[in-house]
């Protein structure tokens, strides 16, 4: 029953950040706001970073190896990483990636261990907490919003 929730959400949150991040180029992707935060660049490889590990919940394989995430770890000042991070459509390739490869898995495997449900559930609202910031920075980028 976990997974089928799972699922629900999981395509709702993608569907959610897909409509933020539509139009957004990669110059826009690298602006930071100026009251202080993260640009939507950081944001979506810190949402990537977390992917991870629900494909390791889920016993996949990583996306990535720790060095090319390091700049998009929690924790990290991602305005004097921003040399190191990926190129916008290589993360846009990525979203979509794993959004096919968790969904996949998600529909073939059940989630029925208490620590891997906890886990799971908490991995998603961290990915539903940053799709809200982002929406907010296509504002802060003069860029309509476009959940309504």
């Amino acid at each position: 029953m976990a997974t089928e929730i799972f699922i629900i959400q999981f395509e709702f949150i993608y569907k959610a950040l897909s409509l933020n991040i539509e139009n957004i180029t990669r110059e826009e992707s690298m602006i930071f706001p100026e009251a202080g935060g993260n640009c939507i660049n950081w944001m979506l490889g810190h949402i990537l970073d977390y992917r991870n590990r629900m494909l390791a919940i889920l016993n996949q394989e990583p996306i990535w190896n720790k060095e090319t995430i390091i700049c998009y770890k929690r924790g990290t000042n991602a305005a004097a990483e921003k040399d190191n991070f990926l190129q916008w459509q290589q993360l846009l390739n990525y979203l979509s990636h794993t959004q096919t490869l968790i969904l996949k898995t998600l529909k073939e495997a059940e989630i029925n261990e208490p620590d891997k449900i906890k886990s799971f559930a908490q991995l998603l609202a961290h990915e539903s907490y940053h799709t809200g910031q982002i929406g907010l920075l296509r504002r802060v980028l003069g860029k309509e919003g476009k959940l309504k």
